[in-house]
């Protein structure tokens, strides 16, 4: 298991890079999880993967409640990729909040 545990907001509309980000050790099959949270429940908030600078997965936009949304997947990593969360806000007037991003292996691919 790598975790980066701490967190980071972002109040652009635009998808920006956060400082939840880790580097990945040992090539495997992981589950890849983080939370995300916002000020508020309506509008486009939201989060992303991106892995060495590439968006990969979906835009997680749709978040239950401004308490934040457990976001979870599995997939491929290699030693040495870099896993970064991008987010954004619904406006510069709000927050999206992203933290605790999590990789943990379970088998080979």
């Amino acid at each position: 298991t790598q975790a980066y545990r701490g967190y980071d907001t972002v109040v652009a509309s635009s998808y920006v890079a956060t400082d939840v980000s880790l580097t990945v050790s040992k090539t495997g099959y992981y589950s890849i999880s983080w939370m995300g949270f916002r000020n508020i429940t309506t509008g486009t908030s939201g989060s992303q993967l991106y892995i060495n600078g590439s968006a990969v997965g979906s835009e997680y936009t749709t978040f239950i409640n401004s308490y934040g949304q457990y976001v979870s997947f599995n997939m491929n990593l290699n030693q040495g990729d870099v896993l970064t969360v991008y987010a954004r806000a619904r406006s510069s007037a709000y927050y999206m909040g992203v933290g605790n991003l999590i990789i943990e292996e379970v088998g080979l691919m």
